[in-house]
């Protein structure tokens, strides 16, 4: 049971679950890739939550990264995709802006920015890539995916990418603690990525406000039940569902900001 973990393992094993659950590759992709530094209390926790002890989240990346990336979907079929095909596509995309601009790139961008299971799985593709002089680090992003950003519904994008800079931004702090100093610099660069995005999609903006003010809240008391993504009653119900310290809501306050510069 989680109470009976000590407490500053507790929380990083709510978050590690949460980014489990959110598919967002933060603690998942570690898992996958065989490298996430927790104590073996918390290992075992995660382990106990995988069907029949196996990372399901190991299991779609490593399908979709054996799978050929050459060839796009039609918008149709990227409109129609659940999250596990919206990281496959999303993984095409992603290789597609890496290497070119083609403008069937777009559409099928635009479709799967449309629903929160396609932009979901965009993401996870797009911010932990790691190719060569990654496209995912340009500020500012190419031009078709900025523009992309740009009309997309931020109801949609704008959550998703303040959670994609919040979590891996908490995530650091809980690495550093337990010297695991590459997985610190794995989330620092989903985070810096994410912020890149968050900067040019201004429409955004009342999300990051409302996510950068309950950050700078004391946690003191409970949250409303009520208010949606541009409400602090929603981000601090998120906070302190996963657990996040006074530190880490420090450093999310501060990386929050920089965003909110940009925007000025």
């Amino acid at each position: 049971r989680i109470s009976e973990i000590p407490s500053w393992e507790s929380s990083i094993v709510r978050m590690a679950a949460s980014h489990l659950l959110f598919g967002l590759l933060i603690a998942g992709h570690a898992i996958a890739r065989a490298s996430y530094a927790l104590p073996a209390r918390t290992r075992a926790f995660l382990t106990s939550r995988r069907p029949n002890g196996r990372c399901g989240m190991r299991r779609i990346v490593r399908r979709y990264a054996a799978e050929g990336t050459e060839t796009l979907p039609s918008a149709t079929d990227a409109k129609k995709a659940g999250f596990e095909d919206a990281i496959g596509i999303g993984k095409k995309v992603a290789l597609q802006l890496q290497n070119s601009d083609t403008p069937e790139v777009r559409g099928v961008l635009d479709a799967l920015l449309e629903s929160e299971e396609g932009a979901r799985g965009f993401f996870v593709s797009f911010l932990t890539s790691e190719e060569k002089d990654n496209v995912a680090d340009l500020n500012p992003p190419v031009e078709v995916l900025g523009n992309a950003l740009a009309e997309a519904e931020e109801k949609v994008v704008g959550p998703l990418l303040v959670m994609n800079t919040v979590m891996p931004t908490a995530m650091v702090t809980a690495h550093k603690r337990s010297n695991s100093d590459s997985m610190a610099e794995m989330s620092t660069r989903v985070a810096r990525r994410a912020s890149i995005l968050l900067e040019h999609s201004p429409r955004t903006r009342p999300i990051v406000e409302a996510a950068f003010g309950a950050a700078q809240r004391d946690g003191a008391g409970k949250p409303s039940a009520e208010g949606g993504p541009d409400d602090v009653e929603y981000w601090l119900r998120f906070y302190d569902k996963w657990g996040y310290d006074d530190e880490m809501r420090k450093e999310i306050a501060a990386a929050l900001n920089n965003v909110l510069v940009k925007y000025a």
